[in-house]
């Protein structure tokens, strides 16, 4: 099956005279000269890198795979995790340690605490989404292109160390001093006069 985004049709015939059904394709006409080799050598390079930068085609039955994955193991933190990658104020050092809290579309909220930045996105370094370089951790060109997938499905990244991504957002951490502090307020006077 032919793949609109990703199919090049070479042809030295006119473009009328190409079939209705082909003509959507990214088409490349040459001509048999000397000159024509040099513009159809441009032309193609040219098509050829522009179609091999779309990693978001390139990797999508990749992408959506890992998300699917993900999501039914329970382990849509990890998303949250490589997103922090590109979405936290500062450079995120390998060592250090990682705290991630996340929504999607639907609204399911996830975190996840990792020993290092490194161990929270090992996989993601594994399978090329991301790279070790000096003492950070960042994206790769894939791994950009898998972050800009997630943030049009509706992944939000909330929360990275300590830092609040998300307009209006409450940590958890914090809803959870929140919520205990309402059910402390709930307890009878005796309840409280016992403490």
């Amino acid at each position: 099956m032919l793949k609109r985004k990703q199919t090049i049709m070479i042809t030295h015939e006119e473009y009328k005279d190409i079939p209705f059904d082909i003509s959507h394709f990214r088409i490349i006409k040459y001509e048999n000269t000397i000159s024509g080799k040099t513009r159809y050598e441009n032309q193609l390079k040219k098509t050829l890198e522009n179609i091999l930068r779309d990693y978001k085609v390139i990797y999508k039955d990749d992408f959506e795979l890992i998300i699917n994955v993900l999501l039914s193991a329970g382990k849509e933190s990890n998303l949250y995790a490589l997103m922090s990658l590109t979405k936290a104020p500062k450079p995120l050092y390998r060592y250090e340690p990682l705290y991630v809290e996340g929504h999607n579309k639907t609204g399911t909220a996830s975190s996840t605490m990792s020993i290092s930045v490194e161990h929270g996105v090992s996989t993601f370094v594994r399978l090329g989404y991301a790279e070790i370089s000096g003492e950070i951790i960042i994206l790769t060109d894939k791994g950009k292109a898998f972050v800009e997938l997630l943030d049009e499905k509706g992944f939000v990244c909330d929360f990275v160390n300590g830092h609040i991504l998300s307009e209006d957002y409450i940590p958890l951490h914090e809803r959870m001093k929140q919520e205990a502090q309402k059910q402390s307020n709930k307890l009878p006077n005796d309840s409280k006069n016992e403490r």
